[in-house]
């Protein structure tokens, strides 16, 4: 039995309902889960009991009790107990069946950020490198509380298992039971690991949704499947710099793409101007999607090219903008033309770095690729309106 079969037939004990579908390894993407036959739209492809969960209420005793009074958070609670499961005794359950088919620490090592050189993280886009630096705190912390519960355990080993929560768990909050109420957790806090459905690939036009019953998680298609497609389900609405720093990959087309302008816009300000955009709830996250700038970009250019009475006006919708906007679309080419600027020199830094690193190099070269694609259709349209 190989080791897909082999898992398969583990979820199978602990109560999965599986439909139609199974484990298959996709080129450039790793595991995934493939069409068995034709599938019509609306049909359960996979049905997991809460029981089959591991939450912070799954959590061994020993891991609860060494680390109780040290407000570890769920994430690092998950993470500990996963990476001590193989060294203490009290693990009723073998999980070695999932744990063959999870991605190995030397695959995080090639395309999770976090892991990799400095010098390659200072290549990353500025949201990605917001996240890296948030990823970073939240570590830290946890393995603060962990390490000291366990000294047997090193960092590697609990790096690997906090990344495995952090790109295997579901949202999820745990339904009150037997009369006994839960305060409701902090949305961070609101995760469980799902085998199975963890190998679902990501996809912003996915062909199955996921929904949370009472008492189950169930996965149905949205669409008529093919045989031996890939079905996918959608891991949110993110930007395609979210999900390279959270999950280390980025997809071709995607309609909630964006890019973060604040280091291209903050240093324009003066002071004066920072504390009028603070006071209206302006300051900073300037975003260029697919389509344009966001609202907050609109206003933020306005205030470096407007008299200041004009542009409050705009900001309190008294002044729909429209007399101003060939001075707004010369702000923002030059913003623009700047930011292109930058990316043609990123994309040559990239290309300069150690082919020891070609994996990392091409998930790099491919975003970066993607921002200079979406900063050059708008700076054709800033062109074709001056």
């Amino acid at each position: 039995m190989d080791i897909h079969e082999e898992f398969t037939q583990w979820t199978i004990r602990r109560g999965l309902k599986i439909h139609d579908i199974k484990l298959h390894r996709f080129p450039g993407r790793g595991i995934g889960i493939a069409a068995k036959k034709r599938i019509k739209a609306d049909s359960v492809l996979l049905h997991v009991p809460h029981s089959a969960l591991r939450t912070q209420y799954t959590v061994s005793r020993p891991v609860v009790e060494a680390t109780k009074e040290k407000r570890i958070s769920v994430h690092g609670l998950l993470a500990t107990d996963h990476a001590l499961e193989n060294s203490l005794t009290v693990f009723q359950d073998d999980y070695k069946p999932w744990h063959s088919i999870l991605p190995s620490y030397s695959e995080f090592q090639e395309s999770i950020s976090i892991c990799w050189p400095v010098a390659l993280q200072k290549l990353l886009p500025p949201m990605a490198k917001i996240i890296l630096s948030k990823q970073r705190k939240k570590i830290q912390t946890d393995w603060s509380i962990a390490s000291n519960a366990f000294p047997c355990l090193t960092f590697e080993k609990f790096l690997y298992s906090w990344l495995l929560i952090n790109t295997r768990t579901f949202y999820f909050v745990p339904p009150s039971s037997c009369g006994v109420h839960r305060p409701f957790p902090k949305r961070d806090d609101c995760m469980a690991l799902n085998p199975f459905s963890d190998c679902f690939n990501h996809n912003p036009c996915p062909s199955a949704s996921v929904k949370v019953t009472e008492s189950a998680f169930t996965i149905t298609s949205t669409r008529d499947i093919d045989l031996g497609e890939e079905v996918t389900i959608s891991y949110g609405n993110h930007s395609n710099d979210f999900l390279l720093a959270e999950y280390g990959f980025v997809v071709d087309e995607n309609p909630w793409d964006e890019v973060l302008l604040d280091d291209y816009i903050l240093p324009l300000l003066d002071t004066a101007q920072k504390t009028e955009l603070e006071s209206v709830g302006f300051l900073g996250n300037y975003l260029l999607d697919r389509n344009s700038v966001c609202h907050r970009t609109e206003v933020v250019i306005r205030i470096l090219c407007l008299p200041l009475q004009r542009w409050r006006r705009f900001v309190h919708g008294l002044d729909d903008g429209d007399n101003d906007q060939p001075q707004v679309d010369r702000t923002l080419l030059n913003i623009l033309t700047e930011l292109k600027r930058d990316v043609q020199q990123t994309l040559r830094d990239i290309s300069s770095f150690s082919d020891n690193f070609s994996i990392q190099k091409k998930i790099l070269d491919t975003r970066w690729r993607q921002i200079d694609k979406l900063s050059g259709k708008a700076l054709n349209k800033c062109q074709a309106q001056d």
